[in-house]
């Protein structure tokens, strides 16, 4: 089991003893971290390392790049999203540990929202929370279970044109969707192995389109549903041959429409031509396991910034990496 799955895994225990709803009113918050005051890495070619303190890091997930240019970080061990400058200098905390309003526990995704608003999905307390650009909750969805209008481990998130979530709920091995004032539209898939079906997914992404890309993670796989949910194709199986991914979590569509996979459990990006379908055989692979530059511990969440690098934010060395893809 790797690292990733170890922290799920923990991730998901601490859910099933709560065993209460994300409304209850009455959960304990937890207290915030201690904070560090060490200096960070500040490695022209990535930022960050494993702390509690601003700028630090623990098991970062995914990230998100906002429209002035600055980044947010799901910090995932720090049960936090932290707010950087594109150096990856601190500017501050979004969102800090908790079960309270406005307060995370093992968040797992971010995605922009609009009119500067962010959309969090709350891994730990199995709820999504959009938030303002300053942290104020604008609104809270979902509780703890398998219902309908509940999660369990809700973890990638993308919002599309047309205005709606699409949501990761993991353990659940579904893609939840919601309008942007939180009404459930009702999910897509289903736990298995066939076309449709998913087995802990993870990342999500939009086409051109606006089909959905789908980290089927356990069947390590990507698959591809249009608009109404309908299976288009699917993309790999388990290996590390050329095309093919152990645990694949992260997705994007980049400016060329090419798409982008952070093949987790092989520690490597993978990035395939893409028209109506990805080739089967990837343009580019990018890593292997490392702590150097384009080396890779666990890459999960992926964003493009302003300059068009790739930004891959790595699990296992607890840091943000840029690297320049042709």
């Amino acid at each position: 089991m790797t690292r990733r799955r170890t922290f799920i895994s923990l991730a998901a225990g601490v859910l099933q003893a709560c065993g209460t709803r994300v409304s209850d009113g009455n959960r304990a918050v937890a207290s915030p971290p201690t904070i560090a005051t060490a200096r960070r890495d500040t490695d022209p070619d990535y930022f960050g390392t494993k702390g509690t303190g601003p700028g630090f890091f623990d098991g970062p997930v995914a990230l998100t790049v906002r429209p002035d240019g600055t980044i947010l970080v799901v910090d995932a061990g720090n049960s936090r999203v932290q707010h950087v400058t594109p150096e990856g200098d601190a500017i501050g905390v979004i969102a800090a540990p908790g079960s309270a309003t406005g307060q995370v526990q093992f968040p797992e995704g971010i995605a922009n929202g609009p009119d500067g608003s962010m959309v969090v999905s709350d891994g730990g307390n199995n709820r999504i929370q959009m938030l303002t650009a300053d942290g104020l909750v604008q609104g809270i969805w979902g509780q703890s279970g398998a219902g309908p209008e509940a999660f369990a481990v809700p973890r990638g998130v993308v919002i599309s044109h047309a205005g709606i979530v699409y949501v990761a709920d993991s353990r659940n091995h579904r893609i939840q969707r919601l309008t942007l004032d939180g009404r459930f539209l009702g999910p897509w898939g289903g736990p298995g192995t066939g076309p449709g079906e998913f087995d802990a997914p993870v990342g999500l992404a939009l086409d051109a389109s606006g089909s959905l890309a789908v980290a089927d993670a356990g069947n390590h796989r990507i698959q591809l549903l249009d608009e109404h949910g309908r299976h288009i194709w699917t993309l790999g199986g388990i290996g590390n041959q050329l095309g093919q991914f152990r645990g694949p979590e992260g997705l994007l569509f980049d400016g060329q429409g090419r798409l982008v996979v952070a093949d987790t459990s092989n520690d490597r990006i993978q990035i395939f031509g893409y028209s109506d379908r990805a080739d089967p055989v990837p343009s580019l692979v990018i890593g292997r396991r490392g702590k150097g530059v384009r080396e890779f511990d666990e890459p999960i969440g992926l964003a493009i910034n302003g300059r068009g690098e790739l930004l891959v934010s790595e699990f296992g060395n607890h840091r943000i990496q840029r690297v320049v893809i042709n």
